[in-house]
């Protein structure tokens, strides 16, 4: 058999036949599970609805069994890796009790976290059931800039000893950041700090406003220009977006509203048990407590998800589309319409272009995209 972890040729031609066959026969391989909408942070370009953050609807969270339960399905149903969310999902008491029982089914586990709740007991249970990976957001080198905008004192000293927890376990850490025009300033030194650890590092600026609506995190976005200067800046992020760009483009634009995953290889399921094709597709869900996985997976609304309707007519025909980040769950966050695409995207998109138009000249290199 091919070993997955072959991150070469091989590799990639590996998961390219796998997916081919997932999307052919549309197996929920991925998915994600948000365990509850509490934080104990506050942070001031979250997604999440001041009220949900502050727990006030955390009775609508899923018990233990009930998680457990939805997880065998899900199993049975395919699925490979999965990942628990929040909020912050380490709050929850029983997280290594529902954690335990996702490895014990053969699930690959990640742990999105803030990192400020890695207690022992989180150790000890990584410790018998090593995550597939760590994710800890990091929002600043220091601690004036993160508790500016995590709005909790203390809090940067916690996620510290987090981070330090899970790597100095040997677990799996990834680091990231959310780009903000209030820690831009820092991002050298996170990526420095990342690196000393030897953990890889992304950074997403992609800031949209909050699910009831509010449009305050807006506020904090950096400008397309100054996002992609510091994508660019950074030599092997450069290639990367470069060989991206030339390898994609060669292939047919497609012209469906959803061209990702959603509904097609992944789920998403909030904490009250509610299942979309996404965390970004608008609408109220379906009910997983009176439904099974296997209902919802296979009902009209799920498997004509991505086929019922057309990309605006702006990105139809649009190469920058694989670049600009596109997502109409993200439009829909910004206007209130999938089909009304975001400014800001297509601003990154075309910045994005002709920075890696600019490298490909330096370079010197003759391969053209397609036409």
């Amino acid at each position: 058999m091919q070993c997955v972890h072959d991150t070469g040729q091989n590799g990639r031609e590996f998961f390219e036949r796998f997916y081919i066959k997932v999307n052919q026969n549309r197996i929920p391989v991925s998915g994600a599970i948000e365990l509850t909408s509490r934080c104990n942070l506050r942070c001031i370009h979250c997604y999440i609805s001041c009220d949900g953050r502050r727990g006030i609807d955390n009775t609508a969270e899923l018990s233990a069994r009930r998680w457990m339960d939805l997880i065998d399905q899900i199993t049975d149903s395919g699925c490979l890796f999965l990942l628990f969310t929040g909020g912050e999902c380490l709050l929850r008491p029983d997280f290594p009790e529902i954690y335990r029982h996702a490895c014990k089914n053969g699930l690959l586990v990640t742990v999105f976290s803030n990192g400020t709740s890695v207690t022992e007991k989180v150790v000890d249970i990584f410790e018998n059931y090593p995550p597939h990976s760590v994710e800890i957001s990091l929002y600043g080198a220091t601690a004036s800039t993160y508790e500016k905008i995590t709005g909790v004192a203390g809090s940067f000293k916690k996620c510290m000893q987090g981070i330090y927890k899970i790597s100095d376990h040997g677990f799996h850490l990834k680091l990231k950041t959310m780009l903000l025009n209030i820690n831009i300033h820092e991002l050298a030194e996170m990526e420095a700090f990342a690196a000393d650890l030897g953990a890889p590092f992304r950074f997403d600026a992609m800031i949209s406003p909050r699910l009831d609506g509010d449009q305050e995190p807006l506020n904090y976005r950096v400008s397309p220009a100054l996002v992609v200067a510091k994508e660019f800046s950074d030599q092997k992020r450069a290639k990367q977006q470069h060989d991206f760009y030339y390898r994609m483009n060669r292939q047919e634009i497609l012209t469906d509203l959803y061209i990702c995953g959603a509904g097609m290889n992944m789920f998403y399921i909030d904490a009250s048990g509610m299942m979309r094709p996404c965390m970004m597709v608008p609408g109220a869900g379906h009910d997983l407590l009176n439904r099974s996985f296997e209902q919802v997976w296979h009902s009209d609304a799920f498997t004509q998800f991505s086929k019922k309707e057309k990309a605006p007519g702006i990105c139809q025909t649009c190469d920058q589309k694989i670049l600009c980040g596109y997502c109409p769950g993200f439009f829909a966050l910004e206007s209130g319409s999938e089909k009304t695409v975001s400014d800001y995207l297509c601003q990154i998109g075309r910045i994005r272009k002709q920075a890696i138009l600019n490298l490909h000249k330096k370079e010197g290199t003759h391969d053209q995209p397609a036409p």
